[in-house]
């Protein structure tokens, strides 16, 4: 028997169950819904026995032709306003897209001309890994948002250099708690149970963070370049 068994946290019942039963599946205490479920089927079913006796009785119940234009009405402005919703979702996503393009432009060129009295090699490869960092945050928010539920951000090609630090360390223990059963693996800590493109929207605060410390990198040069207004100016563009 081929058994499916979901990882025993602690906190919550462990289902077993067969996927190839399927009458054991819809059958089986726990693990289901069908004692919530169940009621409401009941239910429905006598309704519609007791509208089928009355309506043999001469007592009709039943909706007119034009209830169901109504909902066909209803149902399309519902459509309607669902895709409206969509579309200046996109159209403002679009929008912050722009803005960071323009940020991106804007701190790239302010980078350049606060430092361009400074040729030295140091200096050359500081602005160069500013802007490294500054193309890598822009393409990994675009991909967030154009394939973050499908694919993980972490993984794409520029990335691959200097990967994002994993959170794969030993397992912690639940606060609050002596029982050496409830001990969650650190990943499972740090993202909890979500979908892959919850995860992903860390991926460019992580990436504006490491922008923020290449920037601050400054201070390490042999003679630091950049004064407290011109430091501050870049700071607020990431």
């Amino acid at each position: 028997m081929t058994g499916i068994q979901r990882q025993d946290l602690g906190y919550s019942r462990t289902v077993s169950y067969s996927n190839s039963n399927h009458l054991s599946l819809i059958l089986q205490r726990w693990g289901s819904i069908n004692r919530k479920v169940l009621p409401f089927c009941l239910a429905n079913t006598l309704l519609a026995v007791m509208l089928v006796r009355l309506q043999e009785k001469g007592i009709d119940l039943s909706i007119s032709e034009f209830g169901h234009e109504f909902m066909s009405v209803l149902v399309s402005f519902l459509v309607i306003n669902k895709l409206s919703y969509t579309l200046n979702l996109y159209y403002e996503c679009l929008g912050y897209l722009s803005k960071m393009n323009q940020s991106s432009i804007e701190l790239t060129q302010l980078t350049c001309a606060f430092t361009d009295g400074y040729q030295q090699d140091e200096y050359k490869e500081w602005r160069l890994n500013v802007t490294i960092q500054i193309l890598t945050l822009l393409r990994a928010t675009v991909f967030m948002v154009y394939k973050g539920g499908e694919e993980n951000v972490w993984e794409i090609s520029e990335l691959k250099d200097h990967p994002l630090e994993l959170f794969v360390s030993d397992d912690i223990r639940v606060r609050g708690t002596s029982n050496p059963r409830l001990k969650l693996p650190k990943e499972l800590y740090v993202w909890g149970y979500h979908l892959k493109s919850d995860k992903n929207l860390r991926v460019p605060i992580r990436l504006a963070q490491r922008l923020r410390n290449t920037i601050m990198e400054h201070k390490m040069l042999p003679t630091d370049p950049l004064d407290t207004i011109q430091e501050r100016t870049l700071m607020d563009l990431v």
